[in-house]
Protein backbone atom coordinates (compact mmCIF):
# COMPACT_ATOMS: atom_id res chain seq x y z
CA UNK A 1 0.00 0.00 0.00
CA UNK A 2 1.51 3.33 -1.10
CA UNK A 3 -0.14 5.65 0.90
CA UNK A 4 1.78 5.17 4.53
CA UNK A 5 4.72 5.46 2.71
CA UNK A 6 3.80 8.71 1.29
CA UNK A 7 2.61 9.82 4.36
CA UNK A 8 6.00 8.71 5.91
CA UNK A 9 7.77 10.26 3.13
CA UNK A 10 6.19 14.11 3.81
CA UNK A 11 6.71 13.23 7.15
CA UNK A 12 11.05 13.09 6.94
CA UNK A 13 10.03 16.45 4.85
CA UNK A 14 8.17 18.34 7.36
CA UNK A 15 10.68 17.27 9.74
CA UNK A 16 14.07 18.41 7.40
CA UNK A 17 11.60 21.90 6.87
CA UNK A 18 11.06 22.32 9.73
CA UNK A 19 14.96 22.26 11.40
CA UNK A 20 15.72 24.11 8.60
CA UNK A 21 13.02 26.56 9.17
CA UNK A 22 14.51 27.21 12.70
CA UNK A 23 17.66 28.64 11.30
CA UNK A 24 15.66 31.36 8.84
CA UNK A 25 15.70 35.01 10.64
CA UNK A 26 13.16 36.10 8.62
CA UNK A 27 10.89 36.65 5.44
CA UNK A 28 8.66 34.31 3.76
CA UNK A 29 9.44 31.01 1.65
CA UNK A 30 6.84 30.38 -1.58
CA UNK A 31 5.05 27.21 -0.42
CA UNK A 32 5.34 24.20 -2.95
CA UNK A 33 2.47 22.19 -2.94
CA UNK A 34 3.00 18.23 -2.69
CA UNK A 35 2.47 17.93 -6.80
CA UNK A 36 5.32 20.50 -7.68
CA UNK A 37 7.67 18.94 -4.98
CA UNK A 38 7.08 15.55 -6.56
CA UNK A 39 7.24 16.87 -10.22
CA UNK A 40 10.45 18.92 -9.58
CA UNK A 41 12.26 15.72 -7.33
CA UNK A 42 14.68 13.36 -9.19
CA UNK A 43 14.59 10.89 -6.17
CA UNK A 44 11.70 10.29 -3.64
CA UNK A 45 12.49 7.62 -1.25
CA UNK A 46 11.20 6.21 2.24
CA UNK A 47 13.05 6.20 5.43
CA UNK A 48 14.19 7.74 8.54
CA UNK A 49 16.51 10.58 8.84
CA UNK A 50 19.29 9.50 11.25
CA UNK A 51 21.46 12.92 11.54
CA UNK A 52 21.40 16.55 10.28
CA UNK A 53 24.39 18.62 9.73
CA UNK A 54 24.51 22.38 9.76
CA UNK A 55 27.24 23.03 6.66
CA UNK A 56 26.88 26.62 7.58
CA UNK A 57 25.34 30.11 6.08
CA UNK A 58 23.09 30.73 3.24
CA UNK A 59 20.42 32.69 1.25
CA UNK A 60 17.43 31.52 0.74
CA UNK A 61 15.53 34.03 -2.64
CA UNK A 62 12.22 34.72 -1.44
CA UNK A 63 10.12 37.03 -3.55
CA UNK A 64 11.06 39.50 -1.55
CA UNK A 65 14.19 39.02 -1.94
CA UNK A 66 16.86 37.14 -0.37
CA UNK A 67 17.09 36.15 3.28
CA UNK A 68 19.84 34.72 5.62
CA UNK A 69 19.67 31.24 6.49
CA UNK A 70 21.36 27.52 6.81
CA UNK A 71 22.91 25.05 4.79
CA UNK A 72 21.75 22.21 6.16
CA UNK A 73 22.30 18.39 4.95
CA UNK A 74 20.43 15.46 6.56
CA UNK A 75 21.60 11.52 6.41
CA UNK A 76 18.45 9.31 5.13
CA UNK A 77 18.32 5.47 6.05
CA UNK A 78 16.33 4.49 2.83
CA UNK A 79 13.89 1.79 3.53
CA UNK A 80 12.56 2.32 -0.29
CA UNK A 81 12.46 4.30 -3.59
CA UNK A 82 9.32 5.72 -4.99
CA UNK A 83 10.47 7.45 -7.67
CA UNK A 84 14.28 7.88 -8.97
CA UNK A 85 17.27 5.90 -8.61
CA UNK A 86 20.11 6.35 -5.93
CA UNK A 87 23.52 6.59 -8.16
Amino acid sequence: MEKPGILLSLAAIAAVSLTMASFVEAGILPPLGLKQLVARADVIAVGRVTGVKDEGPALAKTTSGDVEARDMTATLQVDRILKGHLS
